[in-house]
């Protein structure tokens, strides 16, 4: 095995010790996002929450309602694009009118 090959294998297993330092010091200090991978060409992160099975449900039947909506487009529609957008969509609603003007902020306080 030549060199090159070498420094590459190292710095690969450098990386992935690395990974796991992260999560431990996140799971020592309490980071409920505890499995959050980076996405490897991207600033996204993979990371996860419990939602009902409604909001499965919902997640799945927007996919599905969307997908059929741009058929034969080249537009590459996914749940975390959905899910992405939909996040950003209620932080503008947020930060745009006050908090309790916000729909995210009427449904949440009638369920606690």
């Amino acid at each position: 095995m030549d060199r090159k090959k070498m420094s590459d294998i190292t710095k690969k297993k450098d990386d992935r010790f690395d990974k796991v330092d992260e999560i431990i010091q996140r799971v020592e200090t309490g980071d409920t996002a505890v499995s959050m991978v980076k996405h490897k060409t991207s600033n996204k992160s993979k990371v996860t929450y419990y939602i009902s099975d409604d909001a499965i449900n919902a997640i799945d039947k927007i996919y599905f309602t969307l997908r059929q909506a741009v058929a034969g487009n080249k537009t590459k529609i996914n749940k975390s694009l959905i899910v992405e957008k939909a996040l950003m969509l209620t932080l503008d609603e947020i930060e745009s009118n006050e908090l309790e003007n916000s729909e995210l902020y009427k449904r949440i306080i009638t369920e606690i």
